[in-house]
């Protein structure tokens, strides 16, 4: 009998874990003495890797997928999707290459058993690390054996105990670790204390678990925020767990003196004046996954914040297939509802981009053309909004006549800021000027993380609604109307909304705008697929409601590893 086993990969997904992986397979069917062969195939944004085992019977097979799913360690590349009976055509020669019995490969792949067992002080194997690390020294003098290595990590975790810094050199560069000096990165010993101190869910706590030990931006609870985070302007801090087995022991003898974690600094080799503590190297083909922050939307979706690329045309070309290389960009105003345009459009796809530093794009795909399906164009300046507020809204004398009572000194602020016209592109702008005339900053300036720092802090799942909507302008082309926005906010304010479920009402509503807008333009013109990218999609809060309210008639399309967002300055 033949089976397979199937695992999936995402695209983008670091090569070398998954080939670790494989291995790992392979060298578990040799020990189980099985026939075994693989094979991978591009599926869409994902590829699929089927490893298959050729046995006796199913009790055979049960033994060995027992075996494998013991030592198998949670991974965000590499994940397992089922175990079936393999088909004729699965199996024919052609698809699979070469049945083997023995591999040449040996993994250094460190499996959860082995894991546990060189990390538990009972086990004969502790501090056991010398198969994936090498040349251990401790202030340049050589760590041979385990004993040895035990002693000196406990003197380690005694010198941050007594609040000194240590200096870890390893592939990955120089590391200053260190109890009492905030930064940050914070470096978790195991997930009981990530749990202790952060706001994490427990997807999250096992995401930051995984073999790849990724990092990600997190927000303390409350009665932690002044012990862990840098100044009083900060709300997250880069969270992550020891990412190598060296670490790993490290961190038992600090769990032993009740401490946590540690604050992360990396230094380059230009320091000079750094005292090495400690520094190892790893055998070949163990190094760890390569460090990475990611983001895990409520849905299971994982989106890396790495950045690849150098245009916005880059992202486009690595989600769809069919793109050519001559393509165009054209700069035309929003296409009209019309039954002439469903025969064209029914195969166009959705682009809606979202960069916190770049102009926001709102673009039909239609074959090689782009067309701007709604343009961002607004005014930015609080003041000249506020201007027009009070000259166009019917109700706005009363709103400003109220909020000058409870909030005199913004509005005097106001006065004082320029006529001159800041006009934006960025959608994300808004959260700029509606900061200044919500109080959140003192003299206006772009920061757009503001608002979405204090939604952060909100800790339920729904906000106000804000009035996110379309108008038609002069020349009848849709705009976003954002001095209604503005207008509301003000009213949530005067209500006496506190500034975390404020925000969080602007994320919020935001979200539900742009979903609705999707759904418009599935019933108008008929798409069906769409790409949301840009590096808001890296801000957890709005992720989980982009999943929330974009509709699910329409095939969403999120980032792949590298290509959330793009850097004009990037060297190709």
């Amino acid at each position: 009998m033949i089976f397979e086993f199937v695992f999936s990969s995402r695209v983008g997904a670091n090569q070398a874990s998954i080939e670790k992986f494989r291995i790992f397979l392979e060298c578990c069917a040799v020990q189980h003495g099985l026939r075994f062969a693989h094979q991978s195939n591009a599926v869409r944004h994902k590829i699929l890797h089927s490893f298959f085992i050729d046995c006796d019977g199913a009790q055979e097979i049960v033994e060995f997928a027992e075996y494998v799913s013991h030592r198998l360690v949670l991974s965000i590349d590499f994940c397992f999707v089922e175990l079936k009976l393999a088909s004729e055509t699965s199996t024919k020669p052609k698809t699979i290459k070469r049945w083997r019995k023995s591999s040449k490969k040996h993994a250094l792949f460190l499996d959860a058993m082995l894991t546990q067992e060189i990390l538990d002080k009972n086990s004969a194997q502790f501090c056991e690390v010398f198969g994936w690390v090498r040349d251990i020294s401790y202030f340049g003098e050589n760590i041979a054996s385990a004993n040895d290595l035990k002693n000196t990590l406990h003197k380690l975790a005694s010198q941050l105990c007594d609040s000194q810094s240590i200096v870890l050199e390893n592939p990955r560069g120089i590391w200053k670790l260190s109890n009492v000096e905030k930064k940050s990165d914070v470096m978790f010993w195991d997930l009981s204390n990530v749990e202790t101190f952060l706001r994490v869910q427990q997807a999250q706590a096992q995401i930051l678990a995984s073999y790849e030990k990724p990092s990600m931006r997190l927000c303390p609870k409350e009665i932690f925020i002044s012990t862990l985070l840098k100044d009083e302007c900060s709300c997250e801090l880069s969270a992550r767990l020891a990412d190598d087995i060296l670490l790993l022991a490290l961190g038992q003898f600090c769990l032993e003196a009740d401490m946590g974690y540690v604050f992360v600094e990396k230094h380059d080799s230009s320091h000079k004046d750094l005292t090495i503590n400690l520094s190892y190297k790893y055998h070949k083909n163990y190094a760890p996954a390569p460090p990475q922050e990611i983001v895990l939307g409520g849905d299971g979706v994982i989106i890396d914040t790495r950045i690849d690329c150098a245009s916005i045309l880059d992202i486009i070309h690595a989600h769809f297939d069919d793109i050519d290389d001559g393509e165009k960009l054209v700069q035309a105003p929003l296409i009209q509802s019309s039954s002439s345009h469903q025969g064209v459009l029914n195969q166009a796809k959705l682009i809606i981009y979202l960069s916190k530093t770049h102009a926001t794009r709102f673009w039909i795909k239609d074959g090689e053309n782009y067309k701007d399906i709604l343009n961002i164009d607004f005014e930015n300046n609080p003041k000249l909004i506020l201007n027009f507020i009070r000259s166009h809204y019917k109700d706005a004398a009363t709103l400003l006549e109220n909020f000058s009572k409870d909030f005199g000194e913004i509005l005097m602020g106001s006065d004082l800021l320029s006529e001159l016209s800041q006009r934006s592109h960025n959608l994300i702008d808004i959260f700029s000027s509606a900061a200044f005339v919500l109080g959140y900053m003192e003299t206006f300036h772009i920061d757009n993380e503001i608002i979405l720092n204090h939604a952060k802090k909100f800790v339920r799942d729904k906000g106000p609604r804000i009035d996110f909507k379309l108008h038609r302008d002069a020349q009848g082309y849709l705009e976003l109307e954002v001095a209604k926005i503005l207008q509301s906010a003000m009213s949530f304010r005067l209500a006496g909304l506190d500034e975390a479920t404020l925000s969080y009402g602007f994320i919020d509503s935001m979200a539900e705008f742009l979903g609705n807008f999707a759904r418009d333009m599935a019933v108008n013109f008929g798409i069906q697929t769409a790409l949301v990218c840009g590096d808001m999609l890296t801000e957890k809060i709005f992720l989980d409601k982009i999943l929330h309210y974009f509709p699910k008639n329409i095939e969403l399309i999120l980032p792949r590893a590298g290509f959330v967002d793009y850097q004009e300055n990037l060297k190709k």
